[in-house]
């Protein structure tokens, strides 16, 4: 008797306990036996409690192997480095720190930066960048890259007739943006920090 008793008082328990899993299976569907058709018969609350469970499947990518990696950063803010990918990425780029004067006759160190990156197209063909990257701005150049176009010759013809600027007339040079000159420090302090954390 006393382990009926134990054994019920065991069952209610279990039965009493939190249901951490809202999944009705087939309760959550009755099949309607006049029209065969499923009639949902859950609550907002399963709704919401079952979406957080289910997610979308995401297509996983295989890793992409280096196949080649460089660097060299030294303490004055040159640096150089290059890597290459399994599926034909490559990149390298070149920086030299250089001293510029600017309108003020005032000392400006600025990074003169060269590279080039290739990638293969969806066509197999292989595309290459190069660029330059100094205090004239970014310029890059490639095979499949548009290319302004020709001057029309009349109009070369026209420039050439024109008088030369005078003398005494300086010509205006464009002023660096404060925020600009901060933003490049901020990238040179980055950089000097990362090759002493290396170092």
């Amino acid at each position: 008797m006393k382990s009926l008793v134990l054994l019920a008082a065991v069952l209610a328990v279990a039965s009493a306990a939190p249901q951490f899993n809202n999944y009705q299976g087939q309760q959550a569907y009755k099949q309607s036996t006049s029209s065969q058709q499923y009639v949902e018969q859950s609550s907002p609350e399963q709704k919401s409690s079952l979406s957080q469970y289910v997610q979308a499947k995401k297509p996983v990518l295989p890793p992409i192997a280096i196949t080649s990696f460089s660097r060299d950063v030294q303490p004055a803010g040159d640096y150089k480095y290059s890597y290459g990918t399994e599926h034909g990425i490559n990149i390298q780029e070149d920086a030299k720190i250089k001293e510029i004067i600017d309108e003020k006759n005032e000392p400006h160190h600025v990074p003169a930066v060269t590279g080039s990156y290739s990638y293969v197209g969806d066509d197999g063909q292989t595309y290459t960048v190069n660029y330059i990257a100094d205090e004239f701005g970014f310029r890059a150049s490639g095979a499949h890259l548009p290319n302004p176009p020709a001057v029309p010759a009349d109009i070369a013809k026209s420039i050439k007739t024109l008088p030369p600027l005078p003398k005494d007339e300086p010509v205006q040079q464009v002023q660096k943006q404060p925020a600009f000159q901060q933003y490049q420090q901020q990238q040179y302090q980055q950089r000097y920090q990362q090759y002493k954390q290396f170092n």
